[in-house]
């Protein structure tokens, strides 16, 4: 059995990943690292990103996690921009991660909040301390965070095998829900 959590920014995917790992010990994968390693010929993952290099970004996401999780016991903490269709246009490989983390692994969604709302006010209070949005304009910051959210709230509903609502909860107890969904 292998793993995928899967959410927006800020939702607390790495956090619980690492703590999930802890009780189950598998072989735990960050895919922002993952592809940081393989586009070190591009200067690394956030320079192909500076440069726009969505496509050859996803390309490699898609032969990555399709040789990863050919494997058993894997825990990938995949960013929810790999598999949203609605965001940078590039709907092939997008909705060939959507489909390749739902064949081969056991995939949990994180969202905030059922309410949308809420879930932007909770996503836009983590992303503005995050050192890459420091400088940004808390407006103009405020609307990507809404914009990407609302177009990424329907892509994890569709390829999660559970939807998690994170709510504002304890790290442990969120852990705790999604071990006993695994159902080992």
């Amino acid at each position: 059995m292998n793993i995928t959590v899967t959410g927006p920014r800020s939702v607390g995917k790495t956090t619980l990943c690492k703590i999930i790992n802890e009780k189950i010990n598998f072989k735990y994968i960050e895919s922002d690292d993952l592809l940081d390693k393989h586009l070190q010929h591009l200067g690394g993952l956030s320079k192909a990103i500076e440069k726009d290099n969505n496509n050859i970004i996803l390309k490699l996401g898609c032969k990555l996690y399709s040789e990863l999780l050919d494997g058993d016991k894997i825990l990938l903490d995949l960013p929810g921009g790999a598999i949203n269709k609605k965001i940078n246009n590039q709907t092939e490989f997008k909705q060939k991660n959507r489909e390749i983390i739902s064949s081969k692994s056991f995939v949990v969604g994180l969202l905030p909040f059922e309410d949308d709302d809420k879930s932007i006010e909770f996503l836009f209070s983590r992303e503005r301390n995050r050192k890459h949005f420091l400088y940004m304009d808390p407006s103009e910051l405020y609307e990507k965070v809404k914009k990407d959210y609302l177009a990424l709230k329907y892509a994890i509903i569709e390829t999660s095998s559970v939807l998690i609502w994170t709510r504002g909860r304890e790290s442990h107890e969120l852990v705790d829900e999604i071990i006993e969904k695994l159902d080992f």
